[in-house]
């Protein structure tokens, strides 16, 4: 991927996208390509560029509804599904117009108010979002809503039953969790009870879901102050949770090094609980 861009062909397709003139089919090809593009340095590195192509995939989201008459007969889902994985591929770019973008062309809200239950669609938006809340606190701080938590959550536990949705839902809302000034978001949606229901529902361990519940709660315990600790404790019996997974785990414990961590600090609070 590297030599191709350096060749400039990556910025020649780029140019030569005119969305409201190309067959939707030229478009396609060209989205495919461009969104195979998934090295980070070269979007760190080329902002331009990288602007240019959030200009794209922005451009391709938003005239969906155009590109749909226009051609009625085509199934415009995997260029949406292209551009949602090229937003994916550069999303975790930290310049501030970049991630600003974000928020003025409202791109969160056409994910979280797509209602789709494609795997083709949630895939990619779940990786944009999951990208997103890992960016600088003050931007996370902004794109954080009520509406932003339910969609994670039914996308986590109810609305669609494919595990790697679930897992990468997971993976994103655990990107939410930083420090202190985030722990009111655990007990604001209850979220070690649907941590437990998660587990309960046990699914294999090679689907990944029992390990980022096991990371989001390290997580929990690492960004909580020592009241948070106790309530955890107390009304979630969060150190129940942790040993029915050290338990289905204990022939291999490579992937629970965060409840160790959990017992570590409980330990060190067990004076006051």
């Amino acid at each position: 991927q590297l030599l191709v861009y350096q060749s400039g062909l990556f910025g020649e397709i780029a140019s030569s996208i005119n969305l409201s003139q190309d067959p939707i089919e030229d478009i396609d090809v060209k989205i495919f390509f461009l969104s195979q593009l998934s090295v980070s340095s070269i979007y760190e590195n080329d902002i331009m560029f990288s602007l240019q192509l959030q200009k794209i995939y922005f451009d391709i989201i938003l005239l969906r509804e155009e590109l749909l008459l226009r051609d009625e007969h085509r199934d415009i889902t995997y260029i949406l599904n292209h551009s949602l994985w090229g937003l994916a591929n550069v999303s975790f770019c930290e310049t501030d117009t970049f991630i600003n973008n974000f928020i003025k062309f409202d791109i969160i809200s056409y994910i979280i108010n797509s209602n789709s239950k494609s795997q083709v669609v949630l895939n990619p938006s779940l990786k944009i979002i999951g990208n997103l809340l890992s960016n600088k606190e003050e931007f996370v701080n902004k794109i954080i809503s009520p509406e932003l938590f339910h969609y994670l959550i039914e996308n986590i536990c109810y609305k669609n039953n494919d595990i790697s949705i679930k897992s990468i839902g997971l993976w994103a809302m655990s990107n939410i969790f930083s420090d202190e000034n985030q722990q009111k978001y655990i007990f604001q949606y209850n979220l070690p009870d649907i941590l437990n229901d998660l587990f309960e529902l046990n699914f294999p361990p090679d689907s990944e879901i029992d390990k980022e519940i096991a990371f989001q709660i390290g997580k929990y315990i690492e960004i909580s102050n020592d009241e948070a600790v106790v309530v955890l404790i107390k009304k979630y019996d969060i150190c129940s949770l942790q040993k029915k997974m050290l338990e289905k785990y204990s022939y291999n414990l490579r992937n629970m090094c965060h409840i160790y961590k959990c017992h570590l600090i409980m330990t060190s609070l067990i004076g006051i609980v």
